[in-house]
């Protein structure tokens, strides 16, 4: 018995590497989604923050200059936290958002 347990221990050693080696590739994917979903949340709530306090600061500038400012502050912002993000990404996200919200505001007539 103890001869045949030592002649199959090695493709047990072998099964038991490929399934923990596929289990630590599985759970490295879900962190990693994970971490994805996080930044996106933090990024998508620097760019409310930021376009709503533009708004409210900016009531004298241009649409030019909104945006620009606003792209200035998320991009700082970004940095210190450690997200990256391109500066055309950056852009599609804020023009979403402005749009988002010339959507859900009622319109004065």
């Amino acid at each position: 018995m103890n001869e045949l347990l030592n002649e199959i221990m090695p493709y047990i050693m072998i099964i038991l590497t490929a399934i923990a080696g596929y289990l630590a590739t599985r759970i490295k994917v879900y962190i990693d989604g994970k971490i994805d979903k996080d930044k996106q949340a933090k990024l998508l709530e620097f760019v409310g923050i930021t376009v709503n306090y533009v708004e409210q600061i900016g009531f004298n500038l241009q649409a030019e200059q909104k945006f620009a400012l606003a792209k200035a502050k998320i991009l700082i912002w970004t940095k210190q936290k450690g997200l990256a993000i391109s500066e055309e990404e950056l852009e599609v996200l804020i023009e979403a958002f402005v749009h988002n919200l010339t959507i859900t505001t009622p319109k004065e007539e």
